[in-house]
């Protein structure tokens, strides 16, 4: 097994772990538009799975699990091969879209991908070098933690599906690695909880800013 598919299958248990969490506060209004106005906790859980059920010789898929809080019932909302380096994945369910990170084969670096989940359609939204590691969707905008090439840590941005490009909180600062983000739908605000800052060596948080 070579290392880029031990991150991988390392990644995925990271993955469910952090998404389960921050899905929790931001999945209330995935929701609301298919349930008549009412408010509904879910979690989206990104996991890997062997598609031959026992070893990666017949590659991995990505599945994405959608979980209903109130009514304690899992489904599967997607499985679809890939090969990333580290995997994410968030369904925008009123628009039948999943966004995920991926890999072309034999490459080592993941760009942005959208699923149609009613078209089945495939397509590549960015053709960098980029090491995604977390991703949701507020009101149509895919907001993300991204490193770029040449970065050395993941800071939050907007993805914008019509320039193809993102937007990051803090271009200038590439000491203060990210990888949680939440979102609270009373204030409208996303919340960075957990930082590390290299230069000091401690734990913090952007606290609160509005998309």
């Amino acid at each position: 097994m070579t290392m880029k598919k031990i991150m991988i299958t390392f990644g995925s248990i990271i993955a469910v772990v952090i998404l389960a969490i921050i899905s929790i506060s931001i999945n209330q209004h995935t929701l609301e538009s298919s349930t008549k106005g009412e408010w509904k906790e879910h979690l989206h859980i990104t996991a890997t799975a062997y598609n031959n059920g026992k070893n990666d010789a017949d590659g991995i898929s990505l599945v994405l699990y959608h979980y209903s809080i109130p009514d304690k019932k899992i489904s599967e909302l997607l499985r679809i091969p890939v090969d990333p380096g580290y995997p994410v994945a968030f369904a925008d369910l009123p628009n039948d879209k999943v966004y995920f990170s991926d890999s072309a084969s034999g490459d080592e670096v993941d760009n942005l991908y959208e699923y149609n989940l009613k078209t089945k359609e495939k397509k590549q939204l960015t053709f960098g070098k980029f090491l995604f590691n977390d991703l949701f969707v507020i009101d149509n905008k895919v907001i993300t933690n991204v490193a770029p090439q040449f970065a050395t840590v993941t800071q939050p941005a907007i993805f914008d599906q019509t320039t193809k490009e993102f937007t990051y909180l803090n271009p200038s600062d590439d000491d203060t690695w990210c990888f949680s983000l939440s979102y609270n739908y009373a204030t409208k605000k996303v919340t960075e909880p957990y930082c590390f800052r290299f230069r000091n060596e401690d734990t913090q948080s952007y606290g609160s800013y509005t998309y």
